[in-house]
């Protein structure tokens, strides 16, 4: 019940973000929203929309299992005092789409990736904090230009694994220098070790986001592509360029077999420099149409790489009908 509401929530969401900062009330906000209806249906530990109260009387650890690793995994989070809401609000801070957006997508992924670490060890609600937070870094990856593809962790059991532990390992870095007490200590930096070796959340947010618009041009038909994302008209413009370039080359016209060739290795160069406009989209660089002098060097490059030509092999040599006659 509870997975169906808040699956229903998070459609929503995404059809209808929240209009906000990206500060702390946009994140109570985004909380509420998915947790609205669970009071109503006997769920009462969710408080949706408030943060939780300082913790008293020690760390407040939580014991977690996991679908493919054996054993217990416990991991502490904030006190939720001042000292943690303040730190909630500068790690929010620091994090806008504007700057996101001009950034390397490697530095893009990392910066939410730690907005992520700081707010989940503060962890701010009772219960709901990675929910809550992935729609909330998912709305600012998006509002940078980013596709951020949580969902790839749901896929499977050890995928949910995989960003359990990430989280609970960056996580734990943060909190182990204020753990009070010497068996929370042992008992959280034993769990520490165990998971050490794993990515954190700020790695695993690099394999799942991408900038839009290069997601756009893999999987989308040109005119699509450049009717949401204009910017993609330059990459456009170098695959054109170099296919007629291609197309303009000369191929001996005695030679189908060399045809043939020529033909297979234009569309072998296509495909390369197709890929290679990809991985600069990849790394969120803004491609112009070329430059006359990238044409030039284009134009080179292409011809260097013109097929060799095809030598025809030399005519089979006649059979001598009085040396081929059969002996009577």
């Amino acid at each position: 019940m509870e997975a169906d509401r808040t699956m229903a929530r998070t459609a929503e969401l995404a059809a209808q973000p929240v209009a906000g900062k990206f500060d702390a009330a946009h994140l109570r906000e985004i909380h509420r929203r998915l947790f609205q209806d669970l009071p109503a249906v006997g769920i009462h530990d969710v408080h949706p929309g408030e943060f939780r109260p300082p913790t008293t009387g020690g760390t407040w650890v939580k014991v977690r299992g996991l679908e493919t690793v054996p054993g217990d995994f416990p991991v502490a989070y904030s006190k939720m005092d001042g000292q943690a809401q303040a730190r909630l609000d500068a790690a929010l801070s620091a994090v806008r789409p504007e700057a996101l957006s001009r950034l390397p997508t490697a530095e893009a992924a990392r910066a939410i990736g730690t907005l992520y670490a700081e707010a989940d060890y503060v962890h701010p609600f009772h219960e709901g904090n990675s929910r809550a937070l992935r729609a909330f870094t998912r709305q600012l990856a998006q509002e940078a230009g980013f596709a951020l593809d949580w969902e790839r962790f749901a896929a499977t059991p050890a995928a949910r694994d995989r960003l359990a532990i990430g989280r609970d390992r960056a996580v734990l870095e943060r909190v182990l220098p204020e753990v009070a007490g010497q068996s929370s200590e042992r008992m959280l930096s034993i769990a520490a070790h165990r998971i050490s070796a794993n990515p954190d959340v700020g790695q695993l947010v690099g394999q799942v986001m991408r900038p839009a618009r290069a997601v756009a041009f893999e999987r989308l038909e040109p005119a699509e592509a450049v009717a949401r994302y204009p910017e993609l008209t330059g990459a456009y413009a170098r695959l054109q360029v170099a296919a007629e370039l291609l197309a303009g080359r000369a191929v001996p016209s005695s030679a189908s077999a060399g045809r043939g060739l020529a033909g297979a290795m234009d569309a072998d160069r296509l495909s390369d420099l197709r890929a290679t406009v990809q991985a600069r989209l990849d790394a969120n660089d803004v491609l112009a149409p070329p430059t006359e002098r990238e044409i030039t060097r284009l134009r080179t490059e292409l011809g260097s790489a013109r097929a060799a030509p095809v030598v025809e092999a030399p005519p089979a040599p006649r059979a001598d009908p009085q040396r081929e006659a059969p002996t009577r």
